[in-house]
């Protein structure tokens, strides 16, 4: 049965995608999603409806229902710009990515000159692999609109990854003198040019590369790059044990937990990223897990420990002072401390931000933070931590004791 203006049912679904329209704009999209999905009850099929509806379930992310509305309004628009975008981003969120580049296509052949369209067919490149074309979708969106700071950055992150350093440099300095995130920015342009690199990665590009990384990152280490460092720490603090407390600091989906738990009575785990924890906790092997950055954690944990455990965690962190200070504060004398680093390849730099946006620390930094700190080195010494291309690569592994 169909409406017509004069229809008390179509007033009632004007009036409701109205009230739709204010609950988007004011940051409610549930309410907004309410709204639009009373309207479509009394008008079915209306498109401009439908489109909000997929945006809004966008906002609220989900995807599969986002794709659902946006191919509704396509059946009654098969052209329409704004459907079209939605779709190929649900697309492309669903991890569907060639579905996604042919709706990003299909939208720049009915409007070359929609930016956003550039910008997010550029990111599906990227996950495609493609990135030569993914430079150029970026460097297209610029064009038409130079000022979107996040485009720059994209572009700078590309051109990082392909050691095209002074390029990326630029792209930073654009994303910054556009109003770009300043503390992201920064550490990407000080990663390609060495100069004035913060003393930690950003939290929250760190929360964030986690974050989407959980699902596969075990998978991705054990399975790609053969990581063996947790082995190797717990074979080095075999000999040492028992421990009355562990903690596992930056311990992401547990796996040293099952190896530290032989070891300690009590054993926690700390890490940044929500979804890292909760494949920790599925192992059951923690007695405690805590969301939080590692001074934060080393702060209000409680303590005190007699070992904490840091793998492959300070690849995120350049200046290990203060590290190091609250280590000795939450552990009782005679304590162990066992990491991970990535060495550095310059003996004069005790500290770099490598254009892999990878911090990488010496030896001999190491050595003498840890007898300022009063810790004394029970071992310090090279060997491999994971394999890259068929290569065995080399890290730093460190034990030592809280005087």
């Amino acid at each position: 049965m169909t409406t017509t203006p004069d229809d008390p049912r179509f007033a009632q679904a004007k009036a409701d995608f109205v009230d739709g329209l204010a609950q988007l704009e004011a940051g409610r999209p549930e309410a907004a999603e309410r709204c639009f999905s009373a309207s479509l009850r009394g008008v079915p099929g209306r498109v401009s409806t439908l489109v909000n509806l997929a945006a809004v379930r966008l906002l609220l992310a989900r995807p599969s229902e986002a794709l659902e509305s946006a191919r509704q309004a396509l059946h009654g628009e098969p052209d329409n710009v704004d459907a079209l975008l939605h779709q190929a981003t649900a697309l492309a969120l669903l991890g569907r990515h060639e579905a996604a580049r042919r709706g990003f296509e299909r939208l720049l052949a009915v409007d070359d000159r929609h930016v956003a369209a550039w910008a997010r067919l550029a990111e599906t490149y990227k996950a495609l692999g493609r990135h030569d074309d993914a430079r150029r979708a970026y460097a297209r969106a610029l064009a038409l609109d130079a000022e979107q700071p996040e485009v720059w950055t994209r572009q700078g992150d590309l051109l990082r990854e392909a050691g095209r350093h002074e390029e990326a440099a630029q792209a930073f300095r654009e994303a910054l003198a556009r109003g770009g995130d300043a503390t992201l920015n920064g550490y990407y342009l000080a990663s390609v040019t060495g100069d004035g690199p913060p003393p930690t990665a950003p939290a929250a590009y760190v929360r964030g590369l986690f974050d989407g990384y959980a699902d596969d990152f075990d998978q991705h280490l054990r399975g790609l790059l053969g990581y063996e460092a947790p082995e190797r720490l717990a074979r080095r603090l075999a000999a040492h044990a028992p421990f009355a407390s562990a903690l596992d600091l930056g311990c992401g989906t547990g796996l040293c937990g099952p190896l530290l738990r032989p070891l300690a009575r009590r054993l926690v785990g700390v890490d940044l990223s929500g979804p890292m924890l909760e494949k920790a906790r599925a192992l059951g092997v923690y007695d405690e897990l805590l969301q939080a950055d590692l001074l934060e954690a080393l702060a209000r944990d409680g303590g005190p420990h007699d070992l904490v455990v840091a793998a492959d965690v300070f690849i995120y962190v350049g200046e290990l002072a203060p590290v190091f200070a609250a280590v000795r504060a939450a552990t009782s004398p005679g304590a162990l401390f066992a990491f991970t680093a990535e060495p550095s390849g310059d003996p004069q730099q005790g500290v770099q931000l490598l254009p892999s946006l990878r911090y990488a620390h010496t030896p001999d930094y190491i050595a003498g933070l840890a007898a300022a700190q009063g810790f004394e080195v029970v071992a310090l010494g090279r060997e491999t931590i994971r394999n890259e291309q068929r290569r065995a690569v080399e890290g730093l592994y460190a034990v030592l004791r809280r005087r």
